[in-house]
């Protein structure tokens, strides 16, 4: 500092400055480190702002001359400053050059850029002093008060001195302490102490500090006294015949000051700035309260987020903690010192003529107003002075502050019930409301502000016809926000206000009719409303309007086209079943019943769905409707296919297995929510038999959804059998599969449905479990026929496979002495080798999710079946298609799910081998090996000999075979000049089909990429 002194080197000293401070920053060194230091620093910087090195600076040749001095890096420095130092001592050094120029009102830095300035460097300051660890909540109220009242009571003695109610005059006792000392409160003098005190060391305190307070005002009038009379001196004075005649100067040109209140706004904003983020951090508590932190700002966006979570928060926005006895002193002291506030920022409010004091002052205001006012009893006194000032900024039309005094506004009236809201100010507000809850910006705050004076059920003929606009706002608007805050502004309404009959059922019939909107957003929101009241209306109420929304919502379950539509309504049907009586849901029941006895298909969908929602609604009491209803569900799970094949043919195909498919839901939730005895024992009935054959034969059906269904029905109950009791002939009997084939005929047909073109991964997971039931159940059956009269027989190919199977178990008997516990089975079980060899014969064909599926089965009856059993009847069945499948090459896997069944029967044959041990695995592999080597070698010769035999049939199999190794040939030189000329892989894809497909539009962008090439390269193409 001392050596560079002048011209570019005030430049090299700024710049290097900042650059020590931001190694300090970086080293993350200990606040204080730097206080010593500060002094000297904050002059640097203030000169870079306002001295001989700002106006430098603002010249274009000294900018472009040298680095140092194209930016100004007085405000980054200022922001490490106000990180690193140690905020109790060294704050005002901080702020002291930025401080004095906007104190002095005789500063030369008195303009409006320079307060500009000012104003940034206190944002950097602020942003700096979030991150300082050494700022106490303590410290920080202090400091915050010091500096907001200098800033605010000051400016105002020096605006209208002796005249304004702030300064006290000689003489007048009864103005508020606060004021006396503008704004520099004193902690002896806030306790509430009075003149007529018997104390006689608290009078003798009082005087001292009466008499000092009135000592500085007279100071401060004598000063504005004599300021009076120069200005009065200088205009008294006579100009002389020189001063007459000259010409005054062009006023552009003259530096123009700017007004004091104006110009020591930016030491306000500095400290509300900080007291606002500390409480939006959560750094202020009061006595196990938290208040909750908004994420606002200083825009009106920033005020809508705001508003948006108070409604989402609703009243629950103070979070209790637990409290020790040491939080509970150290909250009552920040109580205390919270308190003066309330007059200081109302002060800030309704006298500071800064917009952005305004609303950081209001911003403030909406947490203290949310702690209440047994934690700050200043409330009390000032809410009604803040309420004008709110209504006197709605009256005026200040954009600036208009949404920042709705929302201070919403706050008051919903945490300050101590104030009363008149008649005229809710109809002045309701009309606020009206016209901003159109407007996109502004909707956040207004529904905010409708809700506070909900809770306050204001009763003015305007508010019911605003709600009605509400009503429309939550079905029409195209925003899921305002949708959920008018479903949340009605609901209240709806239920804390009185209705009458009449307007109730308009209401209602209202949102009931646009549960068909046109849309499906206002369809949604409809039934999310519906759900919502139906839970919270009484019962009497809601039993006097059941029918009329049961029936409109079972007509929307069948049309409407929405699939989440159709589950809102279902959720809204059981919601409504479940809040009504027994007597109600019976009547119910009777529409089901007469709609099931009808010969319409969809009115028998809509029964079914219906059941089954009141089933879940009701759960065990259902179970007296069980045999009635069985009556009339076989019919519909018997489907009619005989359809014609125009379009109503169609239309009455659809609609037929729609109602076999939701008459298996129904019997699927009947599962769900009976006992396992009562579903038993229902199914045993007359009826319950003919459904459950119904139910069989719907594994078969013609539609995909319909066969899943009925897996999941027969999955449902082969789970609530216990399988280790088919060892016992009379629990069998107990069961469905009492008949000696009934077990066999049900393998055969989850047999066919892998079988068949039908078969998604997930219905193949469904007959894969139900397999491992089935084949369980054989396992442990001791009577287990094998019955080829019942279905399909085995077919040659598989007879033949049958040859060599159970070699060896004579071999392994001595091994296998201590096998016998170490599962279930039996050698003999004739039922399960067949199940064993038909699966293995089906995985021959190819089919993805069929070996998935099957390969699974192989894995858990692996792990479930004895070794014996292994090694008799399912060792060379199950290596077969996994030696297969898992040596197939990879050219030929053409799906990801193929790929998949061969990694899993590479992981099968490894447990496989754990399973059995080596030596029976070994031999079984190699014969198995063998079988396929020695049936390629015959395939093999047969081709050799079709071009003896038939030689036209070899030749076209020959160019067939060239015709595709051409092909591949061609795709590997395209991707390798793609690759060398930076042509991408999926114009290449595209190129080789063309050169296969059909010829068009596709050859022409193949061609397009083809000349890439040369020519000679193209010709030895061709």
């Amino acid at each position: 500092r001392k050596s560079m002194t002048r011209g570019y080197q005030l430049h090299v000293l700024g710049y290097s400055v900042h650059a020590l401070l931001e190694v300090a920053q970086h080293d993350k060194w200990e606040p204080g480190v730097i206080d010593p230091a500060l002094p000297l620093l904050t002059s640097i910087m203030a000169d870079e702002l306002f001295g001989e090195v700002a106006a430098q600076k603002e010249v274009q040749a000294i900018r472009q001359s040298m680095r140092e001095a194209r930016s100004t890096t007085a405000m980054a420095s200022f922001q490490i400053m106000a990180r690193c130092i140690k905020f109790d001592p060294s704050i005002m050094v901080l702020i002291a050059p930025l401080r004095s120029a906007l104190i002095d009102p005789e500063s030369v830095h008195s303009t409006r850029k320079a307060a500009n300035k000012v104003s940034e460097a206190f944002r950097s300051i602020v942003i700096g002093l979030r991150h300082n660890p050494t700022l106490k909540p303590h410290d920080l109220l202090v400091f915050v008060h010091d500096v907001v009242a200098e800033a605010i009571y000051d400016d105002l003695d020096a605006e209208f001195g002796s005249t304004h109610p702030l300064v006290q005059r000689d003489g007048d006792d009864n103005v508020d302490d606060d004021d006396k000392s503008n704004g520099h409160d004193d902690e002896s003098s806030s306790d509430g102490s009075d003149d007529s005190s018997d104390d006689d060391e608290d009078d003798e305190l009082g005087a001292v500090q009466k008499a000092r307070r009135k000592q500085q005002l007279t100071l401060q009038q004598q000063l504005i006294r004599q300021r009076r009379e120069a200005r009065a001196a200088r205009l008294r004075r006579k100009k002389t015949k020189d001063e007459t005649m000259m010409v005054a100067k062009d006023p552009r040109k003259q530096r123009r000051r700017v007004p004091l209140q104006v110009q020591r706004a930016p030491l306000a904003e500095l400290g509300l700035q900080m007291m606002y983020d500390a409480l939006k951090n959560n750094k202020l508590s009061i006595e196990g309260t938290v208040v909750v932190a908004q994420n606002g700002g200083g825009d009106e966006k920033e005020d809508d987020d705001d508003s948006k979570k108070m409604d989402e928060s609703g009243d629950d926005e103070l979070s209790s903690s637990s409290s020790s006895s040491s939080s509970s002193s150290s909250s009552y002291e920040m109580s205390e010192m919270l308190d003066p506030y309330v007059k200081l920022l109302v002060h800030c409010c309704t006298r500071s003529p800064s917009v952005r004091v305004n609303a950081l002052a209001l911003k403030i205001m909406q947490f203290l107003f949310r702690i209440g006012p047994e934690h700050l009893p200043s409330l009390r006194k000032f809410t009604s002075m803040m309420a004008k000032y709110l209504f006197t900024i709605l009256r005026s039309g200040n954009m600036e502050l208009l949404q920042s005094a709705f929302k201070t506004l919403a706050i008051l009236v919903r945490h300050c019930p101590y104030y009363k809201v008149t008649t005229g100010q809710v109809k002045m507000l309701l009309t606020f409301i009206e016209v901003d809850i159109n407007n996109v910006h502004k909707q956040g705050v207004a529904f905010s502000l409708l809700r506070a004076l909900l809770s306050r059920k204001v009763m003015v003929p305007e508010l019911y016809d605003l709600m009605k606009r509400v009503l429309e706002l939550m079905i029409q608007s195209s925003m899921p926000e305002v949708r959920k805050q008018s479903s949340a502004a009605f609901l209240q309404f709806m239920l804390d206000y009185p209705l009458g009959q009449k307007r109730l059922r308009q209401h209602l019939g209202f949102v009931v009719n646009n549960t068909s909107f046109v849309y499906v957003s206002g369809r949604q929101a409809a039934l999310e409303f519906l759900h919502a009241l139906l839970l919270k209306l009484p019962q009497v109420v809601l039993e006097e309007h059941a029918n009329f929304l049961f029936l409109p919502l079972v007509l929307r379950l069948i049309q409407d086209e929405s699939s989440e539509c159709r589950a809102m309504v279902a959720e809204v049907l059981k919601t409504l079943v479940t809040n009504v009586p027994a007597a109600r849901v019976a009547a119910f029941m009777t529409f089901v019943f007469k709609w099931l006895s009808t010969g319409q298909p969809l009115l028998k969908r809509a029964a079914a769905q219906v059941a089954g929602i009141i089933a879940q609604a009701t759960g065990v009491a259902f179970v007296k409707y069980v045999p009635r209803l069985f009556e009339h569900v076989k019919s519909c799970l018997v489907d009619n296919e005989e359809h014609g094949d125009d379009d109503e043919g169609k239309s009455e195909a659809d609609a037929a297995w729609q109602t076999t498919y939701f008459a298996l839901l129904l019997v699927e939730k009947l599962f769900d929510v009976l006992p396992v005895k009562t579903m038993h024992k229902q199914l045993h009935s007359e009826h319950g038999v003919e459904v459950w054959r119904a139910v069989l034969a719907c594994l078969l059906h013609g539609h995909v959804w319909v066969r899943q269904a009925a897996s999941r029905v027969l999955g449902l109950y082969l789970q609530s059998l216990a399988i280790d009791s088919f060892s016992d002939a009379s629990y069998v009997g107990t069961t469905l599969f009492g008949d000696d084939h009934s077990m066999f005929d049900l393998a055969t047909t989850l047999c066919a449905m892998l079988e068949g073109d039908l078969l998604p991964e997930k219905l193949g997971d469904l007959v894969s479990k139900n397999l491992v039931f089935l084949s369980m159940a054989m396992a442990y059956s001791v009577n287990s026929p094998y019955y080829y009269s019942s279905a399909s027989s085995l077919t040659n190919e598989e007879e033949d496979s049958d040859d060599g199977d159970g070699d060896g178990d004579e071999d392994d008997a001595g091994e296998d002495s201590d096998d016998d516990e170490d599962g279930i089975g039996r050698k003999d079980n004739k039922s399960l080798r067949w199940l064993m060899k038909h699966l293995s014969f089906m995985t021959r064909k190819p089919g993805g999710v069929k070996r998935l599926a099957i390969f699974r089965w192989f894995g858990v009856m692996i792990s479930k079946l004895k070794r014996s059993v292994l090694r008799a009847i399912a060792l060379v069945p199950m290596l077969h298609p996994l030696y297969r499948v898992s040596n197939i090459p990879r050219a030929e896997i053409k799906s990801e799910v193929e790929q998949r069944a061969k990694e899993l029967a590479a992981d099968i044959m490894a447990l496989l081998k754990r399973r059995v041990h080596d030596r029976p695995y070994l031999d079984a592999y190699n014969a198995v090996r063998s079988q396929v080597v020695s049936a390629r070698r015959q395939r093999k010769q047969q081709r050799q000999m079709q071009a003896m035999v038939d030689p036209m049939a070899h030749a076209q199999r020959r160019l067939t075979q060239n015709k595709k190794k051409r092909t591949q040939r061609k795709r590997k030189r395209q991707a390798f000049k793609a690759q060398r000329q930076g042509i991408r892989e999926s114009d290449v894809e595209v190129a080789s089909y063309a050169d296969g497909g059909p010829r068009g539009e596709v050859d022409f962008v193949a061609d397009m990429h083809i000349r890439h090439v040369s020519k000679r390269q193209r010709r030895n193409d061709e």
